[in-house]
């Protein structure tokens, strides 16, 4: 009934010809390509299709994401004006987990675990939906497959008039104090690889949104979530279903959409949308400039 395409990403618009060709549901994970072109291949295909094509948006799985999403569309935070997340850590360039060439091909978009293609595209992804915004222009730099990593940095600019920052880096060291982190209730991922449920995280990944009435630092892997509001602070309670449950959900989700017709959670148009960031991206690192993403066809 479903193809789960988690192969990797330059693999996968042929592999979802395939299946969509035969009536057969999908399941793509991210990136949903490794080009633009071929990002607007599987978009077109899934539209065309009669199967369904369910973008692995999986960061909009986590129940911390999903109340900070709540949060936002409530207005507790007023107007968005920023959301970032920084992951930096590692332990030294000669230590860093550089995702090989057959995962990413020698001389296109690539890097690390945690780096701005491989994790960035669910933090690109995750902001577009948490404000119900687009990207309209990026400034940046990625790592390029093949060779030695770079610091990662890029700034978005959103349809809202809110700005996006991320920043990431492997191969060096982290600057928090051995005290500062979190309990994680749920398993993950980390700057410094996985992380088990229910032990300390000194290096928590995690994403912030500020608006013009209120903050939220949100702890997705570790299922935590704080508001700010005039000068409190409140730990919002959330359900006892922390990573990796949100692989679970993405797929029950699925099923309803093919069950009962329920909404896609994330589409290939949504995937598309991650890409083209992406490919602006690595254009703003050649040219040295910002880019418009209506530049990219």
């Amino acid at each position: 009934d479903i193809v789960c395409v988690l192969t990797p990403p330059a693999s996968h618009h042929k592999i979802v010809e395939q299946a969509l060709s035969r009536n057969i549901h999908v399941l793509c994970e991210k990136p949903i390509a490794s080009s633009l072109e071929d990002a607007i291949a599987i978009r077109d295909l899934a539209q065309s299709a009669s199967a369904e094509l369910l973008f692995g948006a999986s960061y909009r799985h986590l129940p911390a994401m999903q109340e900070a999403r709540k949060l936002i569309n409530n207005n507790e935070l007023g107007k968005i004006r920023l959301c970032t997340e920084t992951s930096v850590g590692g332990a030294g360039l000669s230590e860093a987990k550089i995702l090989g060439e057959t995962h990413y091909p020698k001389g296109g978009p690539g890097g690390t675990p945690m780096g701005i293609v491989d994790h960035g595209v669910h933090i690109i992804d995750a902001f577009c939906w948490l404000m119900d915004a687009r990207i309209e222009k990026v400034f940046g730099r990625g790592n390029i497959s093949g060779d030695a990593p770079l610091t990662e940095y890029a700034t978005l600019m959103f349809s809202n008039g809110a700005v996006g920052q991320l920043l990431y880096d492997e191969g060096t060291f982290s600057a928090s104090p051995p005290s500062e982190g979190v309990f994680s209730e749920g398993a993950g991922w980390n700057v410094n690889g996985p992380v088990a449920a229910g032990g300390w995280d000194s290096s928590a990944c995690t994403l912030s949104a500020h608006g013009t009435e209120g903050a939220i630092r949100i702890y997705p892997y570790a299922n935590l979530l704080l508001l700010e509001k005039a000068g409190q602070v409140k730990n919002i309670r959330l359900p006892a279903l922390p990573a990796p449950n949100h692989f679970r959900a993405q797929i029950e989700s699925f099923a309803r959409t093919i069950t009962i017709k329920a909404p896609l959670a994330a589409t290939a148009s949504d995937g598309l949308a991650a890409q083209h960031a992406l490919e602006a991206i690595y254009k703003s690192a050649k040219e040295q400039r910002i880019v418009a993403l209506s530049e990219l066809t």
